[in-house]
């Protein structure tokens, strides 16, 4: 068809009602032809998951192909799907967002530039439903990477498009990781020997949590579930350092109730900290979001969403330590 190597896509889905007939239309809608859509339903879902793939599928009779499997995590999903597809391309995508018609199609672009090319990134940006301080603090955020990528400052750690040789040779997903895996997969090909593209601009739409409490959530159970990456990797120094600013707020809260004054100068120090941040991300984004109330409250937003996740990564650790000391 047209010349073009066939890309399989593949999707994971569960729990994905309210999402997955979005996702699925942009995907059938690729400009890209010589395509494929595999479709990893996970049994487990307790939604109408498997209803709304039913009705998609009587309407649109083979445009995809749906295979059923036993409740099993992402990793283990995506590498059922990778390997029951025929594609030389691979692209995983997340049930939940929303990908841009031209998507596949600069992606194969991309790694048809370079034989050595095993994987391609593409820069996206957060979907957030509402218009409350989650969604006004994601499109802060958003902004902000957009600034990082355009001044070159973005470098790919992780990609959802690969060369299907590039795959077999990593070995797909491990399945042992709940967290990360996709950076896990990026390290592992590069590590390989090959090259990782990268496509800048607009090319899908990152759906995050509709409120703050479950965007919470989310960091703090991806804080402990990162922890066998940080394991498998050997990153103990980088989260070490990032655990630090976490130790020194317990540090000084615990001085601060002993202390009056130590109370006094921790507030000092959390405003000068709010105030330099709101000056830095003002300078990048100011004309670039539409609610700027949002721009002096992302330095709060940062902070507690820092806070969940450290908190996380503890919990993480104090698990890992228990089941080392158990196994």
């Amino acid at each position: 068809m047209s010349g073009k190597p066939l890309a399989s896509i593949v999707v994971i889905t569960y729990n994905n009602a309210d999402t997955i007939e979005e996702c699925l239309k942009s995907l059938m809608a690729q400009s890209y032809p010589n395509k494929e859509i595999i479709i990893v339903y996970d049994e487990g879902s307790k939604d109408g998951t498997k209803q709304v793939l039913e009705r998609l599928e009587a309407s649109h009779r083979g445009f995809f192909k749906v295979v059923s499997v036993p409740h099993m995590g992402r990793s283990k999903a995506r590498n059922v799907g990778w390997r029951s597809s025929s594609g030389e391309i691979v692209f995983f995508a997340d049930a939940d967002d929303i990908y841009f018609r031209d998507y596949l199609e600069k992606a194969v672009s991309k790694l048809e530039s370079d034989p050595r090319m095993g994987c391609v990134c593409l820069t996206g940006s957060s979907l957030t439903t509402g218009k409350g301080f989650l969604a006004g603090c994601m499109q802060v955020y958003s902004k902000l990477q957009q600034v990082n990528v355009e001044k070159g400052g973005f470098k790919p750690s992780w990609a959802w498009v690969y060369r299907r040789e590039a795959l077999e040779k990593a070995g797909g997903f491990d399945e042992f990781l709940e967290q990360a895996e996709d950076k896990d997969l990026f390290i592992r090909v590069t590590a390989a020997g090959y090259n990782a593209g990268l496509v800048t601009g607009l090319n899908w739409l990152h759906r995050r949590p509709s409120s703050l409490w479950a965007h919470l959530k989310k960091t703090y159970l991806g804080g402990i579930r990162r922890i066998l990456f940080v394991a498998k990797h050997g990153e103990w120094r980088k989260l070490t350092f990032e655990l630090l600013p976490f130790w020194l707020i317990i540090f000084l809260l615990i001085l601060s109730i002993l202390c009056l004054p130590m109370l006094v100068f921790m507030l000092a120090c959390l405003t000068v900290f709010v105030a330099l941040s709101i000056i830095r991300v003002a300078r990048l984004v100011w004309s670039r979001v539409d609610r700027k109330q949002y721009v002096f409250l992302y330095p709060v937003f940062t902070i507690i969403t820092y806070l969940f996740s450290a908190t996380g990564h503890m919990h993480g650790l104090l698990l890992f330590s228990f089941k080392r000391r158990g196994g």
